[in-house]
């Protein structure tokens, strides 16, 4: 009997669903990614030449994330991390052989040298910002739409969670934050982050925006919020509970 598994197939940044955004069920592929032994969930990459099931459409994570659960959201992210895990270590990084799977882990390894790659996830910040009874949402320049946002980076080598929520601030829109504390994580296939949520108080300091990456910056009352980021996304989360008053 053919084994079925539920399947994220992935193609340019985007999944597969039907047109209730359902992912389908298909046969196991040898070269399948497994995600998860019980029940079977495996990911897989689409072949650009081959053509679409009718029904089916591909549709990217960003719009299916406020229409799923977040179990199912989790899902997909971890597929995704792993595709690109696998595609992005095909070759070894240290001599350059072709590297093959490991049996039972989640490793690529080099018949040659010995190396193990494993997948990798880059720690992110996110930081929500809060002024007395205001918050500091941001804006940024490749956004062409109206939207705002939470101040986010990546932690550099070297600085823990904390000193990278407080350099990413300073960098981005020139104050000084005080009260740093940790809320929340998710994981963010974009591609293979972790954003790791925080909430900071206005220290000192005039917002100067770092104009290479961010076109507006501003504190705002509950009463006249612009545009913020979807639902299912951290930011959105905790941008809630500040409106809420739920935020610990």
């Amino acid at each position: 009997m053919t084994k079925l598994a539920k399947a994220y197939i992935h193609q340019q940044q985007q999944l597969l669903v039907d047109d209730a955004l359902n992912i389908p069920s298909l046969s196991i592929q040898t070269d399948d990614v497994l995600v998860q032994k019980h029940p079977h969930i495996v990911a897989r990459e689409w072949p650009s030449q081959q053509s679409v099931p009718q029904t089916f459409q591909f549709v990217t994570l960003r719009q299916l994330i406020p229409h799923w659960s977040s179990i199912q959201a989790e899902e997909a992210s971890r597929a995704i991390q792993l595709l690109e895990w696998k595609k992005n270590h095909q070759f070894c990084g240290r001599c350059g052989e072709k590297t093959t799977q490991h049996h039972s882990e989640y490793c690529m390894c080099c018949p040659s040298c010995a190396l193990r790659q494993y997948p990798r996830i880059n720690p992110c910040v996110i930081t929500i910002i809060t002024k007395g009874d205001q918050v500091l949402l941001a804006k940024s320049i490749h956004r062409k739409d109206n939207m705002y946002g939470l101040i986010a980076g990546f932690v550099e080598v070297g600085e823990t969670l904390e000193q990278a929520v407080a350099r990413e601030t300073l960098e981005e829109v020139g104050i000084r934050i005080k009260n740093i504390k940790y809320l929340a994580s998710q994981p963010w296939p974009f591609p293979s982050n972790l954003m790791l949520g925080f909430h900071a108080e206005y220290d000192s300091g005039d917002i100067t925006v770092q104009e290479d990456e961010i076109a507006d910056a501003q504190f705002f009352d509950r009463n006249t919020l612009p545009d913020i980021p979807f639902a299912g996304s951290i930011a959105h989360t905790l941008i809630k509970a500040w409106i809420n008053k739920t935020l610990v």
